[in-house]
């Protein structure tokens, strides 16, 4: 009883003294700026290849290759990738990929994602990370990126890609 009280009593501290309000587009923490998550693109992919390694001792380790269609105004192309995936026992499947944007323009684009699958199949991308050395998507390198989605067909996923706005990326085409 006393642990829960206390884990009360910390939040409501926090809540406190913490200043914050919201506005119609974000949140605004401690009087800081606002947090602005703008669409950054739709990706709709198909699984290619699974390869299952079984029971480990972090959980069912799977790798899923995959390939898709990105499109959105500021970043598009085919994206490939693996996801190197442990299912929990928990249910939540653990997401750790490594793959590759091909632009229309023929730049690359590398990216890292991190999140969960939960067991209905919603996928909460928490971490995505860009990294590319062409000078148009240079922006994409210290940008904060999440991404939502799930299931549409059998062995096909869409995932929306939002990204925080610090006003340093390129207008639309």
């Amino acid at each position: 009883m006393t642990l829960i009280g206390l884990t009360f009593l910390s939040a409501f501290i926090f809540i406190s003294v913490t200043p914050y309000h919201t506005s119609a587009s974000g949140i605004i923490i401690g009087g800081e700026r606002e947090m602005n998550l703008k669409y950054l693109a739709y990706l709709k992919f198909t699984v290619e290849k699974e390869i299952i390694f079984r029971h480990t001792p972090h959980g069912i380790r799977h790798d899923i290759h995959y390939e898709g269609e990105l499109t959105g105004d500021l970043l598009s192309g085919q994206m490939s990738g693996i996801d190197y995936m442990n299912l929990r026992p928990d249910g939540i499947d653990e997401i750790n990929t490594r793959a590759t944007i091909e632009t229309p323009d023929g730049a690359y684009v590398s990216v890292h994602i991190t999140g969960y699958v939960e067991p209905d199949g919603t996928i909460r991308d928490s971490y995505v990370r860009f990294l590319s050395g062409y000078e148009k998507y240079k922006w994409l390198n210290d940008t904060v990126c999440f991404g939502h989605g799930g299931p549409i067909a059998a062995g096909t996923f869409e995932v929306y890609y939002y990204y925080y706005s610090t006003g340093s990326e390129p207008e639309s085409n």
